[in-house]
């Protein structure tokens, strides 16, 4: 006979619609950024690649705080298959549907990936003490801080965790240390009667929208960044101003010597449009192209893009 079903716990609900809007929050930033439309660099600030982490760990923890309500007492494996099947699935789609739009830094391990392989390995411990989940958690988090192998960065295994170098994916959450955060939601949800914290449906519309988001999380995981990342690419399609065809070969040839130099790519960015507008403004421009600078002119040209790096690099 089929367990009985878990009751619905809206707080819970609540609680991952507000990891969903944390995470909107997030990725709307990082379109911004990647479009144009803000800063780019903002995306490599410890406090919004922290924001990014915490988001990370509340699904996680979320995740086994889920499996123990829904097979803590009584394991439902058809139950289980079914979620598992929808979670990988809805990885899928993300790793296609990435690969199709940033096919150099596709998601191949993200943070669903992470769920589904989570949940599986999770499943002894939805027996055991919880203490002794606790334990295993911490051996999570800690052993890629000792253990970094360059055998362990080869392409099959780097999804681990192990390795000595990080892929260029947009999303990466390596089975280590990141498995951790799921077991410490199984051992919280072993450690406390979360029923006995059951309470009403929310009484405001905020409330009551956080919790319907909440109860289709994955609905709302993969919908939200395509309308969202469409929407503004169309912005930036209107709003970003889009280098001239003239200028468009020397932009290319002056960001990769820049980057080659060493420099990240948005100060380079910056670095090379000062310099196309620099030199326009003092009518240098022309003679730069043909490459018929005298010079006096090569010299202010020097001088312009020493100015022009100290600014970028200031910002």
């Amino acid at each position: 006979m089929p367990a009985s079903p878990a009751p619905r716990l809206p707080f819970l609900d609540k609680a991952r619609g507000i990891a969903l809007a944390a995470m909107v929050v997030y990725h709307f930033v990082w379109d911004l950024s990647f479009l144009g439309l803000i800063d780019p660099a903002i995306r490599d600030t410890l406090l919004w690649t922290s924001f990014a982490r915490l988001i990370a760990a509340s699904f996680l923890i979320l995740a086994g705080v889920g499996l123990v309500l829904a097979h803590g007492q009584a394991f439902d494996r058809a139950k289980f298959l079914r979620r598992l099947a929808r979670v990988a699935g809805a990885a899928l789609l993300v790793t296609g549907g990435t690969w199709l739009v940033f096919p150099d830094a596709f998601v191949f391990f993200g943070i669903l990936h992470a769920i589904a392989l989570g949940s599986v390995l999770a499943l002894p411990f939805l027996r055991l003490p919880f203490w002794l989940t606790l334990l295993a958690a911490g051996a999570v988090w800690l052993l890629p801080f000792l253990v970094q192998s360059p055998a362990m960065a080869a392409p099959a295994l780097i999804w681990i965790g192990l390795g000595d170098r990080l892929p260029n994916s947009t999303d990466f959450v390596p089975l280590f240390p990141w498995f951790g955060f799921l077991l410490l939601g199984v051992a919280l949800a072993r450690l406390v009667d979360w029923t006995r914290f059951a309470g009403p449906e929310p009484a405001t519309r905020p409330g009551r929208l956080l919790v319907m988001a909440g109860r289709r999380s994955l609905l709302v995981y993969l919908l939200h960044q395509p309308l969202l990342f469409g929407t503004l690419w169309l912005v930036a399609l209107v709003a970003v101003k889009q280098p001239d065809p003239e200028a468009r070969p020397f932009l290319a040839a002056c960001r990769a010597q820049c980057e080659a130099n060493g420099a990240d790519a948005p100060t380079c960015t910056r670095l090379c449009q000062c310099a196309v507008d620099a030199t326009r403004s003092e009518g240098l421009w022309a003679s730069l192209l043909r490459d018929q600078l005298n010079d006096s002119q090569r010299s202010r040209v020097e001088a312009i893009s020493r100015r022009c790096a100290e600014m970028s690099t200031l910002r």
